[in-house]
């Protein structure tokens, strides 16, 4: 199969086997994939951190007497901790189970054990996990001063 390349005023021909074809068009559904994980990186980090401030926030306003905060407001921001973390771990799951789908990383397409999109997002899992944990225990002691 001929492909007609043009640069500036000159048109060539360029002759791309099938094999050529097919391998580009898996690079270009990794690189879709990866653009696709990175989304996600992006849409949890956001519910994560925003999360982590709405409950610091009201931890903060607490210690400082300001009587603003309440738990519901405190459970939201833990709440959305959780959503992110669980958003980014079903999006690996799903990137990875697409990657191996496509027969990347078997013996005839030899693949690198991990990208950087999929390494930040299991950096991202431990991370809404540790903000989890501190913000769970940060509403776990105002429940106790209450008492």
């Amino acid at each position: 199969m001929t492909n007609k390349i043009s640069s500036g005023s000159q048109e060539k021909e360029v002759f791309v086997s099938k094999t050529q074809q097919l391998k580009m068009a898996e690079k270009q559904t990794v690189w879709a994939a990866e653009r696709t994980l990175m989304s996600w990186i992006r849409t949890s980090m956001s519910m994560i951190s925003f999360g982590f401030v709405i409950n610091q926030f009201f931890h903060w306003a607490d210690e400082a007497s300001l009587k603003i905060g309440n738990f519901p407001s405190k459970a939201f921001g833990l709440a959305l901790i959780v959503i992110g973390t669980l958003t980014m771990v079903l999006a690996t799951f799903q990137h990875v189970r697409l990657v191996r789908g496509l027969g990347v990383g078997t013996q005839d397409k030899p693949a690198p054990l991990m990208s950087l999109a999929l390494g930040v997002a299991i950096l991202l899992c431990l991370l809404g996990r540790f903000a989890f944990t501190l913000g769970f225990w940060t509403v776990i002691s105002d429940i106790e001063a209450i008492d």
